[in-house]
């Protein structure tokens, strides 16, 4: 009798769990039909340059990842008459690592964690960037289901001169998948 009670109570827990389970499921379900997740790499994108540099390509705003002589703040432009189709409406990149204090002696720049934005018809502030002597990369926020990823190498000398360029891929996703991608030389300053 006793262990008839025992399996009465064990399949009764048993069905309880079942239904619990079944229910969160369909839960689960129902809620990624309604609002989808896409999930993303943005390590897949960096390992052309990774591996070059034999850098991490993980997204980073910790600024220790910065040296003090690197100043990379500034509006970034791209230098061509057209652009390829799906960035007709590009504008340019702000990236911020240092902000001024003003000081009464000299000027002085102090390194901050690196920020920015892509500017379009929309602003899209960068979600992560990471900076380093080498290599700038950086990833937008989603508006209205487009984002932008960059990932490039810092060019302080080209041939021999000053240039402060930036070279790499500028890629946009619409819905999380890539739309268009083009290779861009990033020049700094006014067009």
């Amino acid at each position: 009798m006793r262990l008839r009670k025992y399996v009465l109570l064990f399949m009764a827990a048993s069905v309880t769990f079942l239904i619990g389970w079944s229910a969160n499921a369909g839960y689960r379900y129902v809620g990624s039909l309604l609002f989808p997740v896409t999930v993303e790499r943005p390590v897949a994108l960096a390992t052309e340059f990774a591996t070059e540099a034999k850098i991490g390509a993980e997204f980073s705003s910790d600024p220790q990842y910065l040296p003090t002589e690197l100043n990379l703040t500034g509006e970034y432009y791209i230098l061509a008459e057209t652009l390829p189709r799906g960035f007709h409406d590009f504008d340019y990149i702000e990236i911020i690592t240092h902000e001024y204090v003003p000081n009464d002696e000299t000027e002085l720049w102090v390194p901050i964690p690196p920020k920015g934005s892509l500017q379009t018809k929309r602003n899209h502030k960068f979600n992560s960037v990471s900076v380093s002597p080498d290599f700038v990369t950086f990833e937008t926020e989603s508006k209205s289901g487009v984002q932008y990823r960059f990932v490039g190498k810092y060019l302080p000398y080209e041939n021999g001169e000053v240039s402060n360029t930036i070279r790499g891929k500028l890629i946009k996703l619409e819905k999380g998948k890539e739309a268009s991608e083009m290779k861009v030389n990033l020049i700094p300053g006014g067009c």
